[in-house]
């Protein structure tokens, strides 16, 4: 989102699928000055508020960064754990894309 310069939500269907999970949610921000401030902005949207509380979601995926500009742009990957790993012990993050390397 930084690297393109605009806030806009992945395919879930896509990361549900290639991590074998059971529920996903995202939560994406841009703007706010740090982290505190964009969970405060989260609790006070209802859809938001949901994704967080949401009883399904037992894994968290956070990601920030700035853009070209300072901007902060933060994205929150909730799940349900995959359908392998009723244990929680299988990191998430090795099925997904890797990050970006090098620029903004």
């Amino acid at each position: 989102m930084a690297q393109r310069g605009r806030l806009y939500h992945q395919d879930l269907g896509v990361v549900l699928t290639a991590c074998r999970l059971q529920a996903v949610g995202e939560n994406v921000a841009v703007g706010y000055v740090d982290g505190t401030a964009a969970t405060q902005g989260w609790l006070r949207s209802p859809a938001h508020h949901d994704n967080l509380l949401a009883p399904t979601h037992t894994h968290i995926g956070v990601g920030a960064r700035r853009d070209a500009h300072g901007r902060w742009f933060v994205s929150q990957l909730l799940s349900a754990g995959a359908q392998d790993d009723q244990q929680g012990d299988e990191p998430l993050g090795r099925h997904l894309v890797p990050p970006l390397r090098g620029g903004a």
